[in-house]
């Protein structure tokens, strides 16, 4: 703006740092924890007070005898108060840490024993995979070698690797349905 016009350019504005954040939160919680020790003074405080004026002019050796035991024993209380607080976190915390500890002691456990059961579990099903798979083996080399449309040890050969996976299927399987053809592997050369 121009120095004419009458209107002059605000100042700048300060920048808000960290410290003077904290301070304004801070300013902020005094201000709010002043206002509501007012409204509870106001509140509950006054009338207590009246309330204490009038019973104590009613009974003066009652009241008397109240307020001094409770000044007496305000000391006691406040520490058994903060004793149970320690001995509750104290316990439960020490609780809680043998829990995670035992917690995990247990898993750790049950997990090697997991582990020992998977390993037999495999080794079980390795071993009945394999034993299904050589008597289906044995079959076809008995159906091969003494069944009048076997067609002998070459052609069992064959089916074996078609059967793994070592030979060409389509390949394979033109060679088993026309007799004079050999089979190929899957690099081109011929079974043998």
């Amino acid at each position: 703006m121009d120095a004419g016009s009458g209107v002059e350019p605000s100042p700048p504005r300060e920048e808000m740092t960290p410290r003077r954040k904290a301070n304004n939160v801070w300013n902020e919680f005094i201000s709010e924890a002043y206002q509501t020790g007012e409204r509870y003074e106001k509140q509950y405080g006054i009338p207590a007070r009246k309330k204490l004026v009038t019973v104590g002019s009613a009974y003066p050796f009652t009241t008397a005898l109240g307020v001094v035991f409770l000044a007496l024993a305000l000391f006691p209380i406040l520490i058994f108060l903060g004793f149970s607080a320690f001995i509750l976190t104290t316990f439960l915390s020490t609780a809680l840490i043998f829990a995670i500890i035992l917690a995990g002691t247990i898993v750790v456990g049950a997990g090697t024993l997991l582990l020992g059961v998977m390993s037999m579990t495999f080794g079980f099903s390795l071993f009945l995979t394999v034993s299904g798979f050589m008597a289906f083996i044995a079959y076809r080399l008995y159906f091969h070698l003494r069944e009048p449309d076997g067609r002998g040890l070459g052609a069992w050969k064959a089916e074996t690797m078609m059967r793994f996976g070592l030979v060409d299927v389509a390949g394979m399987r033109g060679a088993l349905a026309s007799s004079g053809s050999r089979p190929t592997l899957p690099n081109g050369k011929p079974v043998q």
